[in-house]
């Protein structure tokens, strides 16, 4: 986010949540032709948020909306990793069509 400046109305991401161990249990169609730096985010798939939430309070308008997609079982942590850097924003989860947590909104 360094090379980015201004107030942004909207910022929606899908960033890399695999954890890097998980990597046998995709599907050999994303395993083997999706690039990792795309799909992997550290040990436990949260590196990216750990990266972009902190830049959010800088990026994003009053009134503006954050949208992060998540993976299973991510719920919690994303949701701790919002509240503890986006201090002065409201955060809920989005369910997905299959009724599973996947998106974490965050408005300022």
């Amino acid at each position: 986010a360094d090379a980015l400046a201004g107030a942004f109305d909207l910022i929606v991401s899908n960033p890399p949540y695999i954890p890097s161990g998980h990597a046998g249990e995709l599907a050999p169609e994303v395993r083997l032709f999706e690039d990792p730096v795309a799909l992997f985010a550290g040990f436990d798939g949260l590196d990216a948020y750990r990266r972009i939430l902190p830049e959010i309070h800088r990026l994003i308008a009053p009134q503006g909306l954050t949208i992060l997609e998540f993976g299973a079982g991510q719920e919690e942590a994303v949701i701790r990793l919002a509240t503890a850097s986006c201090r002065e924003s409201s955060a809920a989860v989005e369910r997905d069509l299959a009724n599973r947590p996947r998106a974490l909104i965050i408005e300022r």
